[in-house]
């Protein structure tokens, strides 16, 4: 079972994110190409957190939580 689901990708600058763990606390990073982070929030288990990406490119998604994290590729067109 995919942990992270990130809808649609490629994208035209809307993305939904759905974290499926049951870790109360994950944290949600964007990074640009650059390395720069350009979004960070909390979000809890089963919540669809809608994110805006205005720059087009690719961008890496870095979900954390306590014991373990992953990151994803979104190509924002």
């Amino acid at each position: 079972i995919d942990v992270i689901k990130i809808y649609p990708n490629p994208s035209s600058g809307i993305i939904n994110l759905q974290i499926n763990d049951q870790q109360i606390h994950n944290k949600v990073e964007i990074y640009n190409s650059l390395g720069q982070i350009i979004y960070s929030k909390e979000i809890g288990d089963n919540n669809i957190e809608q994110i805006s990406l205005s720059n087009k490119g690719l961008f890496f998604v870095r979900i954390s939580n306590r014991n373990s994290f992953q990151i994803k590729k979104v190509i924002i067109n």
